[in-house]
């Protein structure tokens, strides 16, 4: 049985009021207005009351966790990985470099990250560990049978008389929205009726708008901005797509899985430790808008198959990217950190 303390290096903290409901204690910083030296001081000070046996932090947040454990000499220090940044500044290469490397133990959420990871920072794999994300499968089936729905999803996009291609994405350069729009385009030229339903925000949002006025299919695309129904909006969708061109571990995937979708993706980042292609769905390349529109119109085609393919993910889903099996990793690890080093 562990102990938790939570730390949150920057104000607002969505999160907090959730750990605080279970009684975890949680420290709210506020990074933006005390400055890097103010935040490692007050981090530290929280460090050095708790005196916890493993710190555990994650991204960025590794850069001031680190040294706050060290000069509390707690010997134990995981750093967790999300996406791997896109680093622009030498020094901040240099800085993440010398924290993945006096870590106890680096967590990825992909393979794809490891490799990356090894290569930048040479480092033996034995200090490298995959923990992909999980989700609470009971929650997302509660929420998609409607359960404390905020508004019935009908409310938001009507009643679909055709296919319905979904992408959970912001509206960012990464995501690629334009490809997919003008995938979808080829899409509509072959099936009139199918919808494509972009749900999610961002900065690009006029000019995704914009394009899909160009090419003359406004009428068969729906903005939907962010959504807390995301589970009861995948109840109405054919199939799920994403069409980054970079990505860790996609959380989208995930849930178009557990919807028991079948997934058209790119074949970048994690997307292929998630989509079996054959099995699940389609892996396609990345900014390739032809493939993927051949993709998606090969699954509305054979609906049988797409059935198929939305139950192994479900099952993949089930087996690999669960909450529980997340939690169960993580405080195996712990376990093995603890008695690794002694007690």
């Amino acid at each position: 049985m562990f102990e938790p303390a939570v730390v949150c290096l920057w104000s607002p903290a969505p999160l907090a009021a959730a750990f605080a409901a279970h009684e975890i204690p949680v420290h709210v910083l506020d990074r933006g207005r005390l400055g890097r030296f103010l935040t490692l001081h007050s981090l530290h000070n929280i460090v050095q009351q708790f005196r916890p046996d493993i710190v555990h932090s994650f991204g960025f947040a590794g850069r001031a966790a680190l040294p706050a454990a060290m000069l509390a000499g707690i010997r134990r220090h995981i750093l967790e990985i999300g996406a791997i940044p896109n680093w622009v500044n030498i020094w901040e290469k240099h800085i993440d470099g010398l924290v993945v490397a006096k870590s106890s133990l680096v967590l990825c959420n992909t393979e794809a990250a490891v490799n990356v990871l090894s290569r930048q920072f040479g480092l033996d794999s034995a200090h490298y560990r995959v923990k992909y994300n999980g989700l609470d499968l009971d929650q997302f089936d509660r929420r998609a049978q409607g359960e404390h729905a905020p508004t019935d999803p009908h409310s938001i996009v009507g009643e679909p008389k055709g296919p319905v291609v979904c992408t959970v994405a912001n509206l960012r350069p990464v995501k690629c929205l334009d490809v997919l729009i003008k995938a979808f385009w080829c899409v509509v030229a072959e099936i009139p009726t199918a919808h494509l339903w972009s749900v999610g925000d961002g900065p690009l949002r006029e000019d995704l708008e914009s394009l899909t006025k160009h090419l003359g299919i406004s009428s068969r695309v729906q903005f939907l901005g962010s959504r807390s129904e995301v589970p009861e909006l995948l109840r109405y969708a054919t199939l799920g797509v994403l069409s980054s061109d970079s990505e860790g571990l996609s959380n989208a995937i995930i849930e178009y899985m557990a919807a028991r979708l079948p997934v058209v993706a790119t074949k970048v980042g994690g997307n292929p430790e998630l989509v079996i292609h054959g099995r699940t769905g389609l892996l396609v390349a990345p900014h390739d808008s032809s493939g993927l529109a051949e993709a998606i119109l090969y699954l509305l085609r054979n609906p049988d198959l797409a059935r198929r393919f939305g139950e192994e993910g479900r099952c993949r889903v089930e087996e690999h990217f669960t909450a529980e099996r997340m939690a169960r990793e993580t405080e195996a690890i712990y376990e093995e950190l603890l008695s690794r080093n002694g007690h």
